[in-house]
């Protein structure tokens, strides 16, 4: 495992070098979303231009988490046509301070399957006299399409900041001990929760860098 680490570093530094000239074109985005992070989810993109303005993105999704009370992991797989409208470099227009303004449109669908085991305190058993810890699973399976719009600025040659926002159609499959457990629960969805179904906003925020 270390060797094909190192393979693969080695790879990706002899590409940069010898892309880094000051006529370099670089064809390919590598992205993470720092906004994930807080939701213990690991969104990273890998963008591959064909032609003058066209893109094809790959974004794989790792959700992993446990601590006392929670344990979940799941995995979601996005794939983006992203059409590039307006491409404005530094060279020929106004820019401010950027390198490179892009602005792009697109469509995307994913794929999304999670697991989750988490425990809740139960009634006090006088028998025992200790209180109950029940534990329940839930499972999500679902996925989305949709379309969106977007701006990719680059703040260097090589550092990429990517803002997308659109909408898409969700559709989930849920089963969810707790739920059956207690027939009065009826829990509430947010548009932003992977148990969501209907339809729903799409907003991201990535960092990266050209390759």
């Amino acid at each position: 495992m270390r060797n094909l680490i190192i393979l693969i570093f080695l790879a990706l530094s002899v590409n940069g070098y010898g892309q880094d000239t000051e006529n370099a074109i670089y064809n390919s985005r590598l992205k993470v979303s720092p906004i994930q992070f807080g939701n213990s989810h690991f969104e990273f993109s890998y963008e591959r231009f064909f032609g003058n303005n066209k893109s094809f993105t790959i974004s794989p999704t790792i959700m992993l988490k446990r601590n006392n009370f929670e344990e979940f992991k799941g995995i979601q797989l996005e794939l983006q046509y992203r059409v590039y409208l307006k491409r404005l470099n530094s060279i020929e227009h106004s820019t401010w301070i950027f390198s490179n303004i892009d602005l792009y449109a697109g469509l995307y669908a994913n794929g999304l399957t999670y697991d989750e085991d988490r425990t809740e305190w139960g009634d006090w058993d006088p028998v025992t006299m200790t209180q109950v810890v029940d534990s329940y699973n839930k499972t999500v399976v679902g996925g989305e399409t949709g379309v969106f719009v977007g701006l990719q600025l680059n703040v260097a040659k090589r550092i990429v900041i990517d803002f997308t926002v659109g909408g898409a159609v969700r559709y989930t499959e849920i089963d969810d001990e707790f739920e059956d457990a207690f027939s009065t629960y009826n829990y509430y969805y947010d548009v932003f929760d992977l148990e969501y179904y209907g339809v729903k906003p799409k907003l991201n925020l990535q960092l990266g860098i050209t390759l």
